[in-house]
């Protein structure tokens, strides 16, 4: 064996230790970016405060068809994704001008807190500034092709995979904190749940889901004798 041979055979039990090492350490490595795309382009819900002014009339006087149409898109965003009340500060002499609008636009009684202010002048009388807390939702910037579209022996996402989804799911959601959290459920309907059972109700000798003898049309005209098919309508001798 020359000494070349052996100087070779040192140098590589040198070596082989550090790259094994690294290799190792290398395939511990956390991933650097996130295998979920949720979790990559997340949907971050914010909160921000929105206002409106507007002239509020004196006695019975209307609102202007600027300020009345702004105050029915105001109210309705407050509807779709406003938290807490709806905050208003107006002169005392059309507080209740003012409480009378929101409830006409669509607001109940404890949605309201109205807090007396105004100036002097006629102008500053008139004035009334609505607001109201809303959720907000940042949605994430996409065109990140920094990794390789062709083969990809990592297995991992694209850079770029999945943020258009969360994109345009903040873009066209109505309310940003059901995001967060869920709205509660709202009771059923009544008179829309009474009509689906009073239509499921078979008249005697139909199939199961023809219109029933409760339905509207049969108790409306039957109300003077028996109903379709013979039946009797309620109340009916």
């Amino acid at each position: 064996m020359t000494d070349c041979t052996i100087r070779t055979k040192r140098a590589l039990k040198f070596l082989i230790g550090p790259v094994i090492l690294s290799l190792a350490i290398t395939a511990c490595e956390d991933p650097k970016r996130a295998a979920d795309y949720r979790e990559a382009y997340p949907l971050i819900v914010v909160k921000e405060r929105l206002s409106l002014s507007i002239n509020v009339p004196s006695g019975d006087g209307a609102l202007s068809a600027e300020d009345a149409d702004g105050l029915r898109r105001f109210v309705g965003d407050y509807l779709d994704r406003g938290q807490g009340r709806m905050v208003a500060e107006a002169d005392s002499a059309r507080v209740r001008r003012l409480h009378e609008l929101l409830r006409a636009a669509g607001l109940r009684s404890r949605e309201i807190t109205i807090r007396q202010g105004g100036g002097s002048s006629t102008t500053d009388a008139r004035l009334a500034i609505l607001s109201f807390v809303a959720s907000a939702v940042k949605v994430p910037d996409c065109g990140d092709w920094s990794s390789s579209v062709g083969l990809n022996w990592s297995n991992r996402r694209h850079t770029n995979f999945g943020c258009s989804i969360q994109r345009n799911l903040g873009l066209m959601v109505v309310n940003p904190g059901d995001l967060y959290s869920p709205a509660t459920m709202s009771n059923r309907a009544a008179p829309h749940s009474n009509t689906i059972i009073y239509n499921y109700e078979p008249v005697a000798g139909s199939p199961t889901g023809g219109r029933g003898v409760g339905s509207p049309e049969l108790r409306s005209s039957g109300s003077s004798g028996a109903g379709e098919s013979g039946a009797a309508a309620p109340g009916g001798s």
